[in-house]
């Protein structure tokens, strides 16, 4: 499990779960509590969000279960909000002569990470990690990001494998054509 994911759990069952539910014996928390429970979520977290913790606090229920601690899950069947799915709004992509403003603006050396941003939908881990030989005839090839952890002087490893990949995976992203010439020679210079 990652730091950032473990972190995101701990702060979920220190502030809501626990203040919640903490009173209650894991036999002793019913279905009508864990509707309770959702709908004061949605009044503080996203959809989505109550959602993915809904998974957590089911597996806990689950592993209960297994342990013979009880005989069912309170969490089964419950309704979840359903996420919303958000259009891109093509008014909200900056367009080349924005982007390049916002390069502009920026450090030389971290300039290129605003086109692959931009262009090849890149996260901002990736693109700090982005050297040479992560450029293909027509796509980049992205076997790393650099760590969160990165910063700070105890880190041992700057650059880790890529979110939700092993050591030596990578994924293939189309090449922006609207930055081949800018990709080229900034990989050429050694310049982000």
């Amino acid at each position: 499990m990652y730091d950032s994911t473990y972190r995101n759990y701990e702060s979920f069952l220190r502030i809501h779960l626990i203040p919640r539910l903490g009173d209650k014996t894991i036999a002793g928390v019913q279905r009508k509590d864990i509707e309770a429970f959702i709908a004061a979520l949605l009044h503080r977290l996203a959809a989505s969000t109550v959602c993915d913790r809904m998974k957590m606090v089911a597996s806990l229920f689950q592993t209960a279960i297994k342990e013979k601690r009880r005989a069912d899950d309170p969490t089964e069947g419950v309704k979840l909000p359903r996420s919303a799915t958000h259009a891109v709004d093509e008014d909200e992509i900056p367009t080349l002569h924005e982007v390049d403003l916002i390069a502009k603006q920026i450090s030389p050396q971290y300039r290129l990470t605003v086109y692959l941003q931009a262009g090849a939908g890149l996260r901002i881990s990736e693109t700090l990690a982005f050297t040479a030989d992560c450029r293909r005839s027509d796509f980049l090839r992205m076997r790393r990001q650099v760590s969160s952890k990165a910063h700070r002087e105890d880190c041992e490893t700057r650059f880790i494998p890529l979110k939700h990949r092993a050591e030596g995976e990578y994924r293939d992203v189309p090449c922006p054509t609207s930055s081949p010439r800018r990709l080229t020679r900034t990989c050429a210079t050694g310049a982000r």
